[in-house]
């Protein structure tokens, strides 16, 4: 974040976790006699369960679809796809009791932690029954409060959908370091669900330390589930009560990251149970909800919100998939279930660059999310992300990177853009060549040129350095994107075209995640478009291209395609049909448009993506041109072999 006073209309993070539900909780109480009812209704039944009066009637796992109204003022505040997902994930994972840092819960209380049986997944039919990406999107202008202006269109946020059938999750600017809310159960359904702060949604995009784990959304949806607040919200006393046994008592909320044990209120043994979600820690420090918690979630999902246990099967898909292993591990490509499409139309996301260290099965979802978006927008059904082969090279092609030779103290001081140049002699010749043609392509005046080799010499021959750090510098100027991300790209893409050793290692890789047989629809991004005009030559015989779309590619630089095996600028055999999509500001697809480059040309859409997210994935597919190219393809009956 910027050293500038926010304004009122930015998230700012508090010292601390701050929640505003029980703010709203005793608003209600005091405004809505129903509520009132409701609450005592809804307390009784908990209690109940608590001391084993009652036992919970569902069984197996709850799933519960969820809408995302993202409410935004700023680009940066429209949290896209991926990001959403992520928090779907995370949601799904603490719910479960299978994320990884469960692990680190104090021995003494190893035995209680829980799996409340929840899972979340993002709509797929609205209210109307019509296909929807369950994200909603609307521009607005100010910070939000407690006050629910944000669930209200005419107030400048977003109607809930139905709340006996959805879970509304409101993602907005916050005033005041506000990270979010929620309305128990039992209040009007018009402003039923939970509301977040921009910066402390999911774990990428604009969350923000140390609220950038997604456990925000995880706290407010336990309110939402009707869990109270570890310390029973007294203050700093030790009188108030969650109305949970196996919760100890504590004085009041923890913050930060606490050092285990923390004693209040006589509570001996282990202390404060800072690590649980309805505490106010950070992030990082909460990793538990209780089985105590669990039997309240139980009363509610048999009681008040029981409408979610009764859900017709044709209104829950395929939950997003609960991660059950610590994040990168294992990390190979996935494979589409085995009927996707029918069994004889497959599709194949192909992910670009700077992906080591991801989850292939977190990637496919936000591919997915961004096509299901730009499908509803189209008119079309969206996709479950099962019905998507995803081959996984990104550990491959870094790993590849890692190998290569050592560089003396003299070739890394001389590199443009520090520790981006590829060590082998080609690929380095190859980079250089990328640099000046990207720079010439967005319009750098040969007088700039002679400007940096006449002002930048040295023993060691920095003028080419002026001169490629000036290129970069331009390019960078002219794309809004950082000079070192631009000089990164063309690295890993002159390392792929220029050293065998790296092609060979990420294609087989490819390979080894691809159908056997069938019509391929082939979505690729980035480098991985690249990839794909070499993979396209080496599919097994059976498998034919009905599709090729590319994104935010580079294939239209003259040092890009003269170097492919395809040969030069020239189409594959096999390939029906080609879609490329570009966007002006994305400085990866800097030589597009296609269309004077390559023989049998492709149908190509230049997409108007907002100028901070100009070469995401999400952001192209998002596009209903995109989707409509993809999705129609994909309802078409395969032809015969």
């Amino acid at each position: 974040m910027s050293g500038a006073a926010p304004s009122d209309t930015q998230n700012t993070h508090p010292p601390g976790r701050r929640c505003g539900a029980m703010q709203v909780h005793r608003r209600l109480l005091t405004e809505d006699a129903a509520y009132s009812v409701a609450r005592e209704a809804i307390e009784n039944r908990a209690f109940f369960y608590e001391y084993g009066r009652e036992s919970t009637a569902r069984t197996g796992v709850t799933h519960i679809p969820v809408v995302v109204h993202v409410v935004h003022e700023t680009a940066a505040q429209n949290v896209g796809d991926a990001q959403i997902v992520s928090q779907l994930e995370v949601l799904n994972r603490d719910f479960r009791g299978t994320n990884p840092d469960v692990g680190n819960v104090p021995a003494q209380w190893s035995e209680l932690a829980a799996d409340t049986r929840v899972a979340f997944h993002l709509a797929t039919r609205d209210p109307a029954g019509a296909p929807t990406s369950g994200i909603t999107r609307t521009r607005s202008t100010g910070g939000f409060d407690t006050d629910d202006r944000v669930k209200f269109t005419a107030s400048g946020g977003h109607d809930a959908w139905p709340s006996d059938r959805y879970l509304n999750m409101w993602v907005c600017p916050l005033r005041g370091g506000l990270l979010g809310y929620a309305q128990f159960p039992g209040g009007p359904p018009a402003t039923d669900g939970v509301v977040i702060t921009s910066t402390a949604f999911g774990v990428h995009g604009t969350a923000t330390a140390p609220f950038d784990l997604g456990r925000t959304a995880t706290h407010e949806v336990g309110h939402w589930l009707n869990l109270f607040h570890i310390w029973g919200d007294d203050g700093t006393g030790c009188s108030g009560s969650d109305f949970v046994g196996d919760t100890p008592n504590q004085a009041g909320p923890n913050t930060g990251t606490p050092a285990f044990p923390h004693m209040t209120c006589d509570n001996g043994g282990g202390g404060d149970m800072f690590m649980n979600f309805m505490d106010y820690t950070d992030d990082a420090a909460m990793f538990l909800f209780t089985k105590g918690q669990a039997t309240r979630i139980d009363a509610t999902l048999d009681g008040v919100r029981a409408s979610f246990t009764t859900l017709a099967p044709e209104t829950v898909p395929s939950p997003t998939p609960v991660i059950t292993e610590a994040v990168g591990a294992g990390r190979t490509g996935i494979a589409a279930r085995e009927d996707a499409f029918g069994g004889g139309r497959h599709l194949l996301f192909l992910h670009g660059r700077s992906q080591q260290g991801r989850d292939p099965r977190s990637l496919r979802q936000a591919w997915a999310a961004g096509l299901n978006h730009g499908l509803t927008r189209a008119g079309l059904t969206p996709v479950d992300p099962a019905q998507a082969w995803f081959p996984y090279y990104g550990d491959t092609l870094a790993q590849a990177l890692e190998a290569a030779p050592a560089r003396s103290f003299a070739e890394v001081a001389a590199e443009p853009a520090p520790s981006a140049a590829p060590a082998s002699a080609p690929a380095r010749a190859l980079y250089e060549e990328l640099i000046a043609e990207a720079a010439a392509r967005s319009g750098m005046p040969p007088e700039e040129e002679t400007a940096a080799q006449e002002g930048l010499r040295d023993s060691l021959g920095s003028a080419l350095v002026g001169l490629l750090q000036r290129r970069l510098s331009w390019v960078a100027a002219r794309t809004g994107v950082d000079d070192l991300v631009i000089a990164r790209i063309f690295r890993d893409v002159a390392a792929y075209l220029a050293d065998r050793r790296v092609r060979d290692a990420v294609l087989d890789e490819v390979l080894r995640t691809v159908p056997p047989g069938g019509e391929l629809v082939l979505v690729s991004h980035s480098l991985g478009t690249v990839v794909a005009m070499d993979l396209i030559t080496r599919l097994p015989p059976a498998v034919r291209v009905n599709l090729l779309v590319t994104a935010g590619s580079p294939l239209g630089m003259d040092s890009v395609h003269g170097r492919l095996l395809t040969g030069g600028p020239r189409l594959p055999e096999g390939v029906e049909r080609w879609f490329n999509a570009w966007c002006p500001h994305d400085a990866v697809a800097i030589g597009c448009p296609l269309a004077a480059h390559w023989t049998g040309h492709p149908a190509e859409f230049v997409a108007p993506n907002s100028s901070d997210r100009a070469h995401d994935i999400e952001e192209y597919l998002a596009h209903p041109d995109v989707a409509r190219a993809v999705g129609t393809r994909l309802a078409a009956h395969p032809t015969p072999a």
